[in-house]
């Protein structure tokens, strides 16, 4: 077995958590998966089956063709790779300046308008999580349906995805947001030559959502993406003033208000599922009762009111769930919490009725290639973390060992800088493999498209995803290994376009 490390310990400042009571950092590892094939996939990265071959007789690259050949997805890729770096040594103003606020530069956006059209009708995964537009999700253009924010009135609202960027820079990253889809790593030598040249100039955004989307996006390469930023989800950043007046009225209190800002919220929710065709969700991030409780010292200037009190305020996100969770024909993977109270993290807990179209997920943590491509029943008590069997619904392997290194095969793996380049992601919590379930359920559903997607089909999947091992015996198959047996759409070939 060879252990390899990445560069992942130099992204963990950017990515990991907020040092908020809502961070999705403070969770406990979980993960939520679909059931594999009893046989594997294809060991090999999938690659388009139709991709083009070396021309012989193909014009060289030059300063006057380098876009046209970058941005022609017929061309071999290393020959539009080639024209990246050819557009990049021609930039003379950013590679020779020592002043390069005069350099040319342009506003390269997404949404709508640059979506290619075949991913307007297909069903699409919405990230909803900490986030903020970032440069990366220009690189995923062409199939990045919008970008959403929670609003102070609990709506939800467009938010425009526009960057002004050094022009040949945006013109390289959105170059390469063409069908057939590209994987990340295959722009290893090009991302240090990107950064060199532009780094100083091209802005820097590093959010939880960031990372759950460079987990997931090259993973899904035929399904268009929703982004949902949740910054301003909770009442004591919408509407501080109401639930800090309700802490102060004791004794019985009306949390109605917030229960109505809450239901505003799950109805436009469900009304952005129904415009964008949304049939998959990742929640990496959940609500206790410390969710209400840290923030409200600094939020109200004053000693938090009873637990009694604080659960009531938050039994009021009921709304919110219910929309992620039980939503006809809307399957949710959410990051499970370590959540041993039910008072005090009611919407961790295992619901079937409540919630039956949610898997909570769980994280362990084996550098190794034994879990079967079906998965098993349990793990060894010396694998880190031991899973508490109560937690989760399913637990996914990230192939890594934590903080220390990573697998050959198929370990959990981000997209680095610009959506260009790869590497392994040894912090394994249930937040970041939670799009790698995600990930599994959709491409299980690609394989039944002649299937409506209703509440029927998420509970013959979710039960495709958690086998029974042992006929008759009720011991379902919750631990599995979807990377190692490339249980996703990027490894199967007839998918990866």
């Amino acid at each position: 077995m060879c252990i390899k490390s990445g560069i992942w310990l130099v992204l963990l400042g950017l990515l990991v958590g907020c040092g908020d009571p809502l961070s999705p950092g403070n969770e406990t590892d979980a993960v939520w998966s679909i059931d594999a094939p009893l046989t594997d996939a294809l060991p090999v990265d999938a690659l388009p089956v139709d991709a083009p071959t070396a021309d012989p007789d193909a014009a060289p690259i030059g300063p006057t063709n380098w876009r046209d050949i970058l941005r022609d997805p017929s061309e071999l890729l290393q020959r539009r790779i080639d024209a990246a770096f050819v557009g990049i040594n021609t930039d003379t103003c950013f590679l020779d300046s020592e002043d390069v606020s005069n350099c040319a530069r342009d506003t390269f956006a997404a949404g709508p308008a640059y979506v290619d059209a075949v991913f307007d009708q297909r069903e699409a995964v919405l990230i909803t999580d900490f986030l903020a537009p970032s440069v990366e999700m220009l690189r995923y253009r062409n199939r990045v349906l919008g970008f959403y924010t929670v609003q102070g009135d609990g709506t939800i609202d467009s938010t425009p995805m526009s960057w002004e960027l050094p022009q040949v820079f945006g013109e390289i990253v959105t170059g390469f947001a063409s069908a057939p889809a590209i994987p990340s790593e295959s722009f290893d030598e090009l991302l240090p030559r990107l950064q060199e040249v532009y780094g100083q100039s091209v802005p820097v955004v590093g959010t939880h959502g960031l990372a759950v989307f460079n987990i997931i996006a090259d993973l899904i390469p035929q399904t268009p993406i929703v982004f949902l930023d949740i910054n301003r989800l909770t009442f004591h950043q919408s509407i501080p003033d109401v639930v800090c007046a309700i802490g102060e009225q004791g004794g019985e209190v009306d949390v109605e208000p917030l229960r109505a800002h809450a239901q505003r919220f799950a109805q436009d929710l469900r009304a952005l599922f129904a415009a964008h065709q949304i049939r998959f969700i990742n929640a990496s991030w959940g609500y206790t009762i410390e969710t209400v409780r840290g923030p409200w010292s600094r939020v109200c200037g004053s000693e938090p009111p009873s637990d009694d009190v604080l659960r009531q305020i938050l039994a009021a996100y009921q709304p919110i769930f219910d929309a992620l969770f039980n939503t006809e024909g809307v399957f949710a993977a959410h990051a499970s919490l370590a959540s041993p109270s039910a008072a005090d993290a009611p919407f961790d807990q295992y619901d079937p009725i409540g919630f039956p179209n949610r898997l909570r997920v769980g994280v362990f943590q084996y550098p190794g290639v034994d879990v079967p491509p079906e998965g098993q029943t349990t793990v060894p008590g010396e694998w880190f973390p031991e899973p508490n069997a109560d937690y989760a619904d399913v637990w996914v392997n990230s192939g890594c060992d934590y903080f220390m290194g990573c697998r050959e095969q198929r370990p959990l793996s981000l997209t680095l800088q610009y959506g260009m380049g790869r590497s392994d992601f040894a912090l394994a919590q249930s937040s970041f493999v939670s799009p790698i379930l995600l990930g599994m359920f959709v491409h299980f559903r690609n394989q039944m498209l002649a299937e409506t997607m209703d509440d029927s089909l998420i509970e013959d999947l979710i039960d495709t995803v958690i086998p029974e091992c042992a006929f008759g015996l009720n011991t379902d198959c919750r631990y599995i290994d979807p990377l190692l047996h490339g249980q996703l759409d990027r490894y199967a070939p007839s998918m990866a376009q």
